[in-house]
């Protein structure tokens, strides 16, 4: 009896491997591959030529799955290729930008414009990869509270600097959207910038995940009051300057919404979530 139920477990086995999602299938598939990627690498070294083409290889294969579940058409935007990259095309431990999130990226030839589409299910997915990926400033683990976070964004995106909110830019939510995010902001090294020069959004519609980053259309400020904080600011002193950069950018959302480019702003990004597709 007990034989007979063993024969008709091991039978079951494939069905249930077989009833695994597509992006299920992609998850095992890229830890496989991290984890091949991290043999090799021990192995041959990290400047092989071995590893250097299982990594091509590798990002060919979860390239090619990420396009089947989420759709390998580039949004509606000028200047965006036909066919997508794979976002999160570091898969080597240790390497910046390894963790990206999981998804296609369309980017025009000058970056410019970037815009990356995940679906719902691996955005949360990736937000439980995340919730400890700092030692501090993780990214929220409720995904509207994430989407308003700026270390979303210096995580998810393809970046070599940390993402600055400025100011929020209040658009309004389509009907067929769960989530909706605009803000402008910038990209720095280090604390400091004073100059909102990028439109960051998010858009949750669909099952799909929207993020786009776009070139400001209109310069916002100077705002003297605010630039008299950077001022005063303790040259010398790195925790005083970045309480001066908290304190700038509060007086920089507090003033910007009176200024005559933000509401141009405003409709840059609407113009950009109404565009972006229902499904």
């Amino acid at each position: 009896m007990a034989g007979l139920l063993w024969i008709g477990l091991l039978a079951l086995f494939p069905v249930l491997a077989a009833a695994a999602t597509p992006e299920q299938a992609y998850l095992a598939s890229r830890d496989a591959h991290i984890r091949k990627l991290a043999a090799v690498e021990k192995s041959a070294g990290l400047e092989s030529e071995r590893l250097r083409k299982a990594h091509e290889q590798a990002v060919a294969d979860l390239q090619k799955q990420v396009a089947r579940i989420v759709g390998p058409s580039a949004p509606a935007l000028p200047g965006l290729p036909a066919a997508g990259t794979l976002n999160n095309d570091t898969l080597t431990k240790g390497d910046m930008g390894f963790g990206l999130l999981d998804g296609l990226r369309f980017a025009t030839e000058d970056h410019s414009t970037m815009v990356v589409v995940t679906t719902e299910g691996l955005f949360r997915t990736w937000l439980r990869e995340h919730r400890k990926w700092w030692n501090d400033n993780n990214v929220p683990q409720d995904p509207a509270q994430a989407l308003r976070h700026t270390s979303f964004y210096t995580q998810a995106l393809n970046t070599d600097a940390a993402v600055f909110k400025f100011a929020e830019l209040p658009v309004k939510k389509p009907a067929a959207a769960s989530l909706v995010f605009a803000m402008v902001g910038t990209r720095a090294q280090d604390v400091g910038s004073r100059e909102a020069n990028e439109v960051t959004l998010a858009l949750l519609q669909g099952g799909k995940l929207y993020v786009v980053r776009v070139k400001a259309g209109t310069k916002l400020g100077p705002f003297p009051p605010c630039d008299e904080i950077w001022d005063k600011a303790p040259q010398n002193s790195p925790e005083g300057l970045d309480r001066a950069d908290r304190a700038f950018r509060r007086c920089f959302a507090e003033r910007a919404p009176r200024d005559k480019g933000f509401s141009e702003l405003v409709r840059q990004a609407q113009d950009i979530i109404d565009k972006l597709p229902a499904k």
